[in-house]
């Protein structure tokens, strides 16, 4: 899902930092680990959406195929000119 970096970044990363068995995810207030967060496009795995650095994804997790098969029926037809 493409995401803003903003956004990603205030998002768990299982692969940055100590993200690995044994260490806190979540900090006593319910905030994500400063330490294991997404850093966004500062990571070789991120992918810009379209070639313009708006949105982005994850590369590790995969890119975004869109909506699935079930939800595009209830999706409006497309606008045409």
């Amino acid at each position: 899902m493409p995401v803003t970096e903003a956004d990603a970044r205030q998002r768990w990363c299982p692969f940055h930092g100590k993200a690995i068995a044994g260490h806190i995810r979540t900090m006593p207030d319910g905030k994500v680990n400063a330490s294991m967060v997404c850093i966004g496009s500062l990571c070789m795995s991120w992918r810009w959406v379209g070639g313009v650095e708006i949105t982005g994804y994850c590369g590790l997790a995969g890119a975004d195929d869109g909506p699935p098969p079930e939800q595009l029926a209830v999706l409006p037809p497309p606008l045409t000119s």
